[in-house]
């Protein structure tokens, strides 16, 4: 690429509009390559996350390119189970160790899973654009909800996807979507959104801006959601959140956190099962 085109941001700084994604390509070697390559053909915006587990290669590749510090737009993502004031810090020091850097250009929330975006944790300039924005979980109980259901034609999976994400960015509580027959035999999508009543004009912005369905259909319901906790577990190959969820007092469920379990797998070796079993073990041993 002869010239990198860019986008401006609001604070006056500038974005590559082309990145090099690294989600899938396998950490080690690979990754170093991929890297390399792009660097080599052009590219100067890297984009990878703490659970793509090649952060440090995606590093050690920047630094073997020569390229002049600063000159590569280095995006990196907050792993689902480092969500929270007590823990985004740590992660996000363990993020710069692993890509051997002093500061990100931009720093994510990977998944905002079941939250509410209310506070801001400031990770001062190490943080060269935005800085992470963390969340506390939803109040659960009985909480009424609207269900919007819409059907979609001719549109990719990739692109349900990106309205997936785009209406959960905006605070649906759940977004699905179903294949179904449509009429003529046509096959088809159907989109669920569930959402609070005084999202209802948001997300229905949402489902038409970034779907091909020409129809919403609202309907109110009811969720009643169980009491939920979380602890913390100590297993041999290190800690893991259990999601406990409760009626009326009584342990309906208790489950290990899977961003926990997955990060444990990869850094002990161990298969995701084991690190599984572990957890549900330490946890019925405290009760």
């Amino acid at each position: 690429m002869a010239e990198h085109p860019t986008l401006e941001l609001r604070d006056g700084r500038s974005i590559p509009q082309l990145g090099f994604g690294v989600f899938q390509v396998p950490p080690g070697e690979q990754t170093k390559r991929a890297v390399e390559a792009a660097l080599a053909a052009g590219y100067r915006h890297v984009d990878t996350a703490a659970v793509y587990r090649n952060e440090a290669e995606v590093g050690a590749a920047i630094r073997a390119s020569g390229l002049a510090p600063g000159s590569v737009w280095v995006t990196t993502k907050l792993a689902n189970a480092d969500q929270g004031a007590a823990t985004v810090r740590r992660a996000f020091e363990a993020s710069l160790g692993r890509l051997g850097v002093d500061a990100v250009d931009l720093y994510l929330l990977h998944w905002p899973h079941e939250l509410r975006l209310e506070r801001r944790v400031e990770l001062d300039d190490r943080v060269a654009g935005p800085v992470a924005v963390v969340a506390d979980h939803d109040a659960v109980g009985l909480q009424e909800v609207l269900d919007r259901g819409a059907l979609l034609e001719e549109l990719g999976a990739g692109d349900v996807a990106e309205a997936l994400l785009a209406l959960l960015a905006e605070g649906a509580l759940d977004v699905y979507y179903t294949s179904i027959q449509m009429k003529k035999n046509r096959p088809g999508t159907l989109l669920t959104v569930l959402g609070a009543p005084e999202a209802r004009e948001r997300l229905t912005a949402i489902v038409f801006q970034e779907t091909t369905t020409i129809g919403v259909r609202h309907r109110d319901v009811a969720r009643e959601c169980l009491d939920r906790e979380t602890v913390t577990v100590q297993t041999p190959f290190g800690a893991v959140r259990i999601k406990i969820a409760r009626r009326n007092g009584a342990v309906m469920n208790a489950s290990p956190e899977f961003d926990d379990c997955v990060r444990l797998a990869g850094s002990s070796g161990r298969p995701l099962k084991d690190i599984q079993a572990a957890a549900v073990k330490s946890y019925l041993e405290r009760q």
